[in-house]
């Protein structure tokens, strides 16, 4: 990706290697990396061959990285993505506008914790083929806060469970996923045992699992998993693990394809 600097320094746009798609991003705030990459790679093979317009929702969107992303590989999907940070939702917007994206992307600055309730009027009951999301990994006070996001409320509130923690992200999408519909994330491989309880109260039954590991022999830090309203229990797949690199540290054949495949 080539970076470059806007706004006196306190932004970067970042070229997304995609369709000529870009990034506005903050220096000091949360920054995407590759776990939002691989998010919108699985989200856009969960759709599939799904024929029509796709109608999807991002959860905590942030400058919405995941959402262009998933715009850029397939150019079905309409997106309505939620940002309760004022900053971050302002930077989505005019990454929006940066891409030529408005009839694709629909932005609302909005706590997802008010979804299930039914305040906001824009976000209708079981509207949605498919939600996903990559939510705060880390529990509010659990685990040693860096000095990047102790100095900055943005960074530390896209890192820690401040604003809604998974179980909050769950219940919003189960809300808003038609009937077979699919909820899509990533989230650290410790979190799983939580996600799938959580998951499972809410009747969204587990789909596809991918455990990303750096290397073969490393544990997974990772993991990528699908899940689908109201579906039967039975027939869940646990997929090959995801290698980012492989015995020798050179990047790994599947991550290179992911990186480099065409839209569609």
């Amino acid at each position: 990706m080539i970076q470059r600097e806007t706004d006196q320094n306190q932004e970067t746009t970042e070229d997304l290697g995609r369709g000529g798609y870009r990034l506005i991003q903050s220096r000091k705030g949360f920054r995407f990396g590759e776990d939002t990459v691989l998010l919108a790679y699985f989200a856009d093979r969960v759709i599939g061959s799904s024929k029509g317009v796709v109608r999807c929702a991002e959860l905590g969107a942030n400058s919405g990285a995941a959402s262009v992303l998933l715009a850029a590989r397939n150019s079905r999907v309409r997106i309505d993505a939620a940002e309760i940070l004022p900053a971050a939702y302002a930077r989505l917007t005019r990454n929006i506008t940066l891409n030529a994206l408005e009839d694709r992307i629909f932005p609302f600055c909005m706590d997802l914790r008010t979804i299930r309730t039914g305040d906001d009027k824009c976000w209708h009951r079981t509207s949605y083929d498919v939600v996903f999301f990559n939510p705060p990994y880390r529990a509010e006070g659990r685990g040693p806060t860096t000095t990047r996001e102790s100095e900055g409320d943005e960074l530390r509130l896209a890192r820690f469970e401040v604003n809604g923690g998974v179980k909050d992200f769950l219940a919003a999408a189960e809300y808003l996923l038609t009937p077979g519909g699919h909820c899509v994330l990533v989230h650290r491989a410790s979190r799983l045992p939580e996600v799938l309880s959580e998951a499972r109260a809410l009747r969204l039954e587990p789909e596809l699992l991918r455990m990303v590991h750096a290397k073969a022999d490393q544990p997974a830090k990772t993991f990528l998993l699908s899940l689908q309203k109201h579906r039967k229990t039975g027939g869940f797949q646990a997929g090959p693990p995801l290698l980012l690199r492989d015995d020798k540290g050179a990047v790994s054949k599947e991550r290179t394809e992911i990186y480099s495949e065409e839209a569609k």
